[in-house]
Parts: structure tokens; C-alpha cells; sequence
């Protein structure tokens, strides 16, 4: 399917001065245009991934992802 802008958030870890991409992360429900990753707030262990249209809910209400 197409998941044009559909989103993705990207980990890096640093070591001293140099910081290196780890991994990527998507919605498990990745859809075209929803934007995850449009806001991220991290405390802690625990990431929060924001994704503003997207539209399981109803037509582009968002979504809140949680990871730890």
C-alpha cells in the first residue's frame, strides 16, 4: 500500500562526542500521511511517539504511541 509520509522515528545512542543511529521505529499501524513522529516527548525508559492524522479513530484524530 502507499505509506507516503507516513512516518518513522529514529534512535541514536552517543558515545562521547559521536552520536550513531541505532534502529528506526514505525506505527504498527502505518498509514499514508499520518505523520509519526510529528511530536516526541521521552522520560525516562518510556518514548512517546505522536502521529497527528492519524485515523483509526475517525478521519486524521491522531494517535499517541508508547514504547519502553
Amino acid at each position: 500500500g502507499n505509506t507516503k509520509d507516513s512516518g518513522a522515528a529514529y534512535l541514536f545512542v552517543r558515545n562521547g562526542s559521536v552520536w550513531t543511529e541505532q534502529n528506526f521505529i514505525k506505527a504498527t499501524n502505518t498509514g499514508a500521511g499520518d505523520e509519526f513522529g510529528f511530536s516526541i516527548a521521552l522520560s525516562g525508559d518510556t518514548l512517546a511517539v505522536g502521529a497527528h492524522f492519524e485515523d483509526s479513530g475517525a478521519s486524521n484524530s491522531g494517535s499517541v504511541y508508547i514504547f519502553e
